[in-house]
């Protein structure tokens, strides 16, 4: 839960909010609490609805983090949806990364970008510049090369090192 950025109680309250009453849960806000100690991780399945609004349809509980285990939740996922997404956007976590590529065929799996910290996540004028280049499929490759190094200059962002690496990676996660 903790990669997620989301506390015990959150995710008790997600959990409740999308299945019902407590006793839909399964679990308890103590019982929450606890599996940080038993390390216990929370799998939310968020996708966009046809207003393009965020809705989380499924979640899981996992006791592990192995490529196998995801491998495995992600069929049980296709077999009750009934079909692949098309998009899969996740952190950079390679078991996840494995998985996907295994459970799924013909997708395309994007990474997250937004570990980018908290000055620049509360700066509203970096999140507009930066949006306005990452999330348009407007773009040529070019473009979107010539548009990051735009706004990494006018932030004074040349020796972030999470913005470097994650510019090589763009391949995995810039629709350009």
């Amino acid at each position: 839960m903790s990669k997620l950025n989301l506390g015990h109680v959150k995710a008790f309250n997600v959990m409740k909010t999308c299945f019902g009453g407590f006793g839909d849960v399964g679990a308890s806000k103590v019982e929450f609490k606890n599996y940080k100690r038993y390390s216990i991780v929370f799998v939310p399945f968020t996708g966009l609805d046809n207003h393009h609004c965020n809705v989380t349809f499924g979640a899981a509980l996992s006791a592990s983090e192995t490529a196998d285990t995801y491998i495995w939740l992600l069929r049980v996922f296709l077999t009750a949806v009934g079909s692949q997404p098309k998009v899969v956007v996740t952190n950079q976590d390679p078991t996840m990364k494995k998985a996907i590529s295994v459970a799924f065929v013909d997708i395309r799996h994007w990474l997250c970008m937004w570990h980018v910290g908290v000055r620049l996540c509360n700066s509203t004028n970096f999140k507009e510049r930066i949006c306005g280049v990452v999330w348009t499929d407007i773009l040529t490759p070019e473009e979107f090369e010539s548009e990051w190094e735009a706004v990494i200059a006018e932030f004074n962002l040349e020796d972030n090192d999470w913005l470097s690496d994650i510019f090589a990676l763009r391949e995995s996660w810039i629709p350009a």
